[in-house]
């Protein structure tokens, strides 16, 4: 249906929602370029391979980080206030910035 209305791109229907909702809220105006193609197929690869060398990608107390890219840049759906703190927190965000 998208392709059928001017031929727009799902990544850049995306783009355009993101900014006009960032708008809609009393947020700034964010100028988005058009012309991004998508995929033609998923690369299911980056939800599973691990960042870097898992022997090599140790944690803080010891132990391996062997988490997916998508388990590192994205938070879980089922993290709770605190977690939601915690992860945002590491990324430098304020609680008010996290709302």
């Amino acid at each position: 249906p998208i392709h059928a209305m001017g031929g727009m791109s799902w990544a850049d229907t995306i783009a355009v929602a993101g900014s006009q909702s960032v708008t809609s809220a009393g947020g700034p105006n964010i100028p988005v370029t058009l012309g991004r193609r998508d995929s033609p197929s998923a690369d299911p690869q980056n939800l599973t391979k691990p960042i870097g060398k898992c022997d090599e990608a140790t944690v803080v107390g010891g132990g391996r980080d062997c988490r997916s890219v998508a388990d590192k840049t994205v938070p879980s759906a089922g993290l709770n206030s605190d977690g939601l703190r915690n992860f945002f927190g590491r990324l430098g965000f304020s609680d008010e910035e996290i709302v």
